[in-house]
Parts: C-alpha cells; structure tokens; sequence
C-alpha cells in the first residue's frame, strides 16, 4: 500500500483553477495520477472532486457539549479507481488537513479508513453490516444525529453525536461488510435505543 497526503493550495490570490481542480501526485514506486486537489481561497473542497468518484462510506462526528463552537467531523472513504482510494478526515469549517490518497486494496483502504474512528471503541464493521442488512434504519442513521454511545459503552463517547451512510457502490467492499460476525444482543440493544430517539 501506498499513500500520499491531499494537495492544498495556499496561494493568497484568488487562483483560477478549474473544477475539480487537479494536481500531479507521485507514488513511492515512481508512478504518478492526476487525482484532486483543494484550495483555500477558490474554496474548492472535496464537494467538487469528480462525480465519477464513488462515495463508498461516510461518517460524521459532533459534539456541541465539548465544542466551544458547534462543529461537524466529517469523514469519507471514496473510490477514485480500482485501486487508488481517498481518505478523508476533517472539520467541516476548516482545512481538510488529514485526508490522504491510498493506492492498494480496498481492505487496506478500509483499515485506514478506520484507524480514525478506533479511539471511539464504535465496531463500525458490525455497524455498516447491520445496516446494509437492513437491521437498523438507514434513513435515520444517514439523515438525523444518533447518540454515539447507542453504539459502544465508552464513557468518554458523552453527548457526541454520529450520522453513518453507506452507499453499497463497491461490490468488494459489500462483501467484506456481510463478512463480519454480527453480535446479535448488540443489533437487538441498538435497535431498542434507536427506537428511543
């Protein structure tokens, strides 16, 4: 696997890129792909990265009880092609500073993807495979704010908030998921909390 961090253009005149905006990245191995780029001052962000791209999962993080301003984490797995994949992690009103392109396989993909979630104690696997088995509502979790400590005991999870989505546009990835062993008395708990909200 091989991994290179998001371009980000800082120059303070108004550059005209062109949308999406475009950048040359080298791999370890020599190679390289035209793949995008985000720039502060167009504010070009990943929302203008080419529709062909296939948004595979989407995770978003809030917390208005420790946030001094309300803000929203917002974090995306994406296909860009069948073996470069983009990470994302980031602030919504801020830079996305910690977003990285990964050229390997989906499962090293989606294992990065998930390192940034690990320090939730969340099982996110156990998670998409119930929704993609339909077991808890997706509409609910992909459209309204869920607690996040529905879905793990961690004590440090206090007024956080989650939304989960995802889009069943990568066949390998599908596979994975259904793959997973579900807890069956953790669905049937998170179903009863989630029947609460």
């Amino acid at each position: 696997m091989m991994k290179v961090a998001l371009k980000i253009c800082f120059l303070e005149e108004e550059p005209e890129h062109k949308i999406p905006y475009l950048e040359t990245y080298e791999w370890e191995d020599g190679s390289s792909s035209q793949l995008p780029a985000y720039c502060i001052y167009s504010e070009i962000d990943i929302g203008e990265f080419p529709s062909a791209i296939k948004r595979l999962i989407e995770i978003k993080l809030t917390n208005d009880l420790t946030q001094m301003v309300f803000g929203i984490y917002s974090s995306e797995l994406m296909e860009l092609d069948k073996d470069i994949f983009f990470i994302s992690f980031y602030d919504i009103d801020e830079a996305p500073i910690e977003c990285y392109f990964i050229k390997g396989t989906i499962e090293e993909a989606l294992s990065e993807y998930l390192k940034y979630t690990e320090h939730l104690k969340i099982p996110f696997m156990e998670l998409f495979k119930a929704l993609n088995s339909n077991l808890l509502s997706k509409e609910t979790l992909s459209q309204g704010w869920v607690a996040a400590d529905v879905f793990s005991n961690n004590k440090d999870l206090e007024g956080l908030q989650v939304r989960v989505k995802i889009t069943g546009l990568n066949s390998k990835l599908q596979e994975l998921i259904n793959n997973v062993k579900l807890d069956q008395s953790k669905v049937d708990l998170w179903q009863s909390q989630m029947n609460n909200i």
